[in-house]
């Protein structure tokens, strides 16, 4: 490697120089990179992974300064490209690359090169290598880092999106089996994946999704949520809720999941006590009922004011598409008093808004007024209205006047 160009002296003297070009910002002070030498480094167990990472963080450079120049390179034998993708996947996967930063900068080139190179044919070559890798690999849990590569690629190419959606049902399938694995932090991961198809371009890719994989996705959507315990699987799965239940298929699928096919996992020991009061509600309730809405009162007890939110925005939107059938449920699992337990102990418009919007929406069923939460809630919604006033956003206290309105009128 001589200064900062990417060529390895040793090897250099025998590749033909079509493989080699300047690249950079300004013509005449790019980096030298010779692609051949690239490729060879990265496959060779002889050479350090400090000098990889290196020509790693060139590649990286030049991807970002100069696009399109790599890709001219590249173009000149699609099987140069290929291999070049082939030996980026074969270093991610090796055992020995040993430190967290360098397959993270793998992986963040991988991007990078298959957002030059807008390539189906690369991006199929990846994505049934992933397909195959799997097949092969025995421990689930080591395929942590490839699940948030694929996340991360889905997000910043959604053309492979749309390929893994329409082409690849087996790895979809295979994506959906992983989060039957106990570890939560794979269960993350994997969620992640689905996090960026179903959000990606506006969701366009989630249109293409086979109903039956959509489908289980939110039935396993749902045993994962109601048995998580980390922050970061819980956020996640609420992140994916959210996007989910802006499909009306999807909604009526989660409303109408018995709560019999949401098992609590057999080695889950340690939870919350708002955990331990979900799982004995669950036992209150018939198999044959949706457990969407105790999960989401767990989610407006907690201690977490932007859970809380969260949680309110999902009734929300449940309600939004279909109220008539599916505010009892809601109703039923005492979900009302929670909001107006949140009124009373929040003065963030975040929060507020989508309470009032939720509670409204409940008034249109005479359970609500049946069963007497409205005489229970009215003094927190006339101490919230003293907050809401306070707020700049005057479109929250208009919501919260609505629902005392709605409520007086009865």
């Amino acid at each position: 490697m001589t200064g900062v160009d990417i060529v390895y002296d040793k090897i250099h003297f025998g590749h033909d120089p079509k493989w080699s070009g300047r690249l950079g910002p300004a013509e005449g002070s790019g980096l030298l990179v010779c692609v051949a030498c690239v490729v060879e480094m990265i496959e060779s167990e002889d050479i350090a992974s400090v000098r990889k990472s290196f020509a790693l963080s060139g590649i990286s450079g030049v991807l970002k300064c100069s696009p399109g120049a790599l890709r001219e390179l590249l173009s000149q034998d699609h099987r140069v490209s290929v291999r070049f993708t082939a030996s980026l996947l074969a270093l991610r996967m090796l055992h020995t690359v040993g430190d967290q930063a360098t397959q993270e900068k793998v992986d963040q080139v991988l991007v990078q090169l298959l957002l030059e190179l807008q390539s189906e044919l690369s991006y199929r070559f990846v994505l049934e290598e992933i397909h195959k890798q799997l097949n092969d690999q025995l421990n689930m849990k080591s395929f942590l880092p490839t699940f948030t590569f694929l996340g991360n690629l889905v997000e910043a190419v959604p053309n492979v999106a749309q390929s893994l959606v329409t082409q690849y049902v087996p790895l979809l399938e295979q994506l959906c089996s992983a989060l039957l694995y106990p570890d939560e932090a794979l269960k993350a991961s994997v969620l992640h994946v689905w996090l960026k198809l179903f959000g990606t371009a506006g969701g366009l890719a989630a249109q293409s999704l086979p109903p039956a994989i959509r489908d289980r996705v939110c039935v396993l959507l749902l045993q994962t949520l109601a048995n998580a315990g980390s922050n970061q699987l819980i956020n996640t799965c609420v992140d994916l809720l959210w996007l989910l239940l802006q499909i009306q298929e999807a909604v009526s699928v989660l409303m109408s999941s018995p709560g019999d096919l949401i098992p609590c996992h057999e080695n889950q020991n340690l939870r919350t006590n708002n955990e331990q009061n979900l799982s004995q509600n669950q036992e209150q309730q018939s198999p044959d009922q949706s457990p969407l809405p105790l999960i989401l009162k767990k989610l407006l007890m907690s201690g977490d004011e932007t859970l809380q939110a969260t949680s309110a925005k999902c009734i929300a939107a449940v309600l939004v598409h279909s109220p008539s059938q599916c505010s009892t449920p809601f109703i039923k699992a005492d979900v009302p008093e929670f909001l107006f337990d949140r009124l009373a102990g929040s003065s963030s418009s975040g929060l507020l808004w989508p309470a009032y919007s939720c509670l409204l929406l409940l008034t249109d069923n005479p359970l609500f007024f049946s069963q007497c939460h409205s005489v229970y809630g009215i003094e927190s919604l006339v101490r919230s209205l003293n907050e809401a006033l306070l707020l700049t956003n005057l479109d929250v206290p208009i919501q919260g006047l609505l629902l005392l309105t709605e409520i007086l009128e009865r």
